[in-house]
């Protein structure tokens, strides 16, 4: 994981985690107004990992938070549409989501691919299938 070199790419890092975007960040760390944009494409690239670590660190003991509030919303929000959207969203963190689409292929085949596919499937008994079948 890279670490920042010098004193400008540690300022630029600690105002892009707290928020700032990262061409006011790259200002706000002395780059200049013409490079903050490249300059900035160019840290964040260079301190991906990094940004990633460090968000996800943060995160981990809000999740339990989270699912805590939303579970309060569901025993005690006085409006039904809410605490239907709250017993919704934990199941979905559940792994209860239904599924939104579903897609059917079907494929036309003529009666030469059907009577073809049966043959490969029953063997010597597909004679006597089909031709109790036709008319």
């Amino acid at each position: 994981m890279r670490m920042p070199k010098n004193d400008r790419e540690q300022k630029w890092l600690d105002c892009y985690m707290e928020g700032m975007d990262g061409t006011n960040a790259a200002k706000a760390a002395g780059y200049s107004e013409k490079s903050a944009k490249q300059s900035s494409m160019q840290l964040r690239e260079r301190f991906e990992e990094y940004i990633y670590k460090t968000n996800s660190q943060r995160m981990k003991g809000k999740a339990s938070l989270a699912i805590e509030c939303i579970s309060n919303l569901v025993k005690t929000a006085k409006q039904e549409s809410v605490r239907l959207k709250a017993a919704t969203t934990l199941l979905n963190y559940a792994g209860y989501k239904p599924v939104e689409k579903q897609e059917v292929l079907v494929t036309q085949r003529t009666e030469e691919e059907i009577d073809a596919a049966l043959k490969g499937l029953l063997g010597d008994k597909a004679d006597a299938v089909l031709g109790s079948t036709k008319h």
